[in-house]
């Protein structure tokens, strides 16, 4: 299952404790007991992680953080889906938000060429931010649900085929040693 794939990737609890960056804050990871890894605590990760993924501001990992903690959501697992919008697919991702906000807002697109300089940017911004942020919240928490309802069901149905699997060698030993 995809539990055994996630942890056998995921970083050691006490990786976790030593990081000078978490250790400010590990008095509320422990309390909230984000290092754990079970249904409840995936799917809250994946829905955080995805949402959070698809804000297109640079507090992307700081609100991750913060609803993990209240949501009590497998920290090392979200911070992992909010890595989705890296430095490499995030000029793509935002590109396509924006596209999805201008026809969910009937504008029309425009086209421009990434300057990097503050004039550019506060022209630019001005232009596009709606669409942006529009499309990125409408993706985020389209992705976020379906991803969360994904991870229950599958989590669900490998434990039923589970405890379906362990009845069946049950009632097996039993009846052989009914025949013995």
């Amino acid at each position: 299952m995809a539990k055994q794939f996630l942890k056998r990737y995921m970083p050691d609890d006490d990786v976790i404790k030593r990081n000078r960056w978490l250790r400010l804050c590990l008095d509320y990871t422990e309390r909230a007991q984000v290092l754990h890894f079970n249904r409840r605590s995936a799917s809250r990760a994946i829905l955080i992680g995805l949402f959070c993924a698809f804000i297109p501001l640079p507090i992307q990992m700081f609100l991750a953080f913060i609803l993990c903690v209240w949501m009590r959501a497998n920290l090392p697992l979200t911070m992992g889906m909010v890595w989705l919008t890296n430095p490499l697919t995030i000029a793509p991702v935002f590109l396509a938000t924006y596209h999805l906000g201008a026809f969910l807002l009937q504008q029309p697109t425009i086209g421009f060429e990434f300057e990097m300089s503050w004039q550019w940017l506060e022209h630019q911004f001005a232009l596009v931010w709606k669409p942006l942020m529009l499309g990125s919240l409408v993706t985020g928490t389209v992705l976020a649900c379906v991803g969360y309802t994904v991870v229950e069901i599958s989590w669900r149905r490998h434990t039923l085929r589970k405890w379906q699997s362990r009845n069946k060698r049950s009632k097996r030993s039993l009846r052989n040693t009914h025949k013995s």
